[in-house]
């Protein structure tokens, strides 16, 4: 019954974090290219400052789309657990742990996704020069 459980909860919690990180895909790879081009390299003090405001942007979108899987994993929990809905999921015949740690394990299993997938484009930044710059 676990094993169902498991996959009724990914299935319906799937969508929400796949879009933010497409959007921050999307985000990386438009702020790459338009880094990698000669117009960063003036040395005019507007294309600096605005430079400096894209990355800031950046880095408080990477911190907004962490706290939004965050938010949204607490309050599908507590809808799930607490609410109408909860009520007809503790009347599966399954015992308490078993809910608990099937919202556990998704969300664990999405957080170790994202951390890895942030490692490797670091480490690819490291050794390579950047995703656009390999072979260069």
């Amino acid at each position: 019954m676990l094993g169902k459980l498991m996959k009724h909860e990914w299935l319906s919690t799937w969508k929400v974090p796949t879009a933010l990180c497409i959007y921050l895909g999307i985000l990386t790879i438009l702020g790459c290219t338009s880094f990698v081009s000669p117009l960063w390299q003036s040395d005019n003090m507007v294309v600096q400052v605005i430079a400096g405001f894209s990355i800031f942007i950046y880095i408080l979108s990477l911190i907004g789309i962490c706290i939004a899987i965050f938010a949204y994993f607490v309050v599908r929990f507590y809808r799930n657990m607490y609410t109408d809905e909860g009520y007809l999921m503790h009347t599966l015949p399954v015992k308490s742990w078993e809910h608990i740690l099937t919202k556990g394990l998704t969300f664990f299993y999405l957080v170790l996704n994202q951390c890895a997938r942030r490692i490797f484009f670091h480490i690819q930044h490291h050794f390579f020069g950047g995703p656009f710059r390999i072979g260069h």
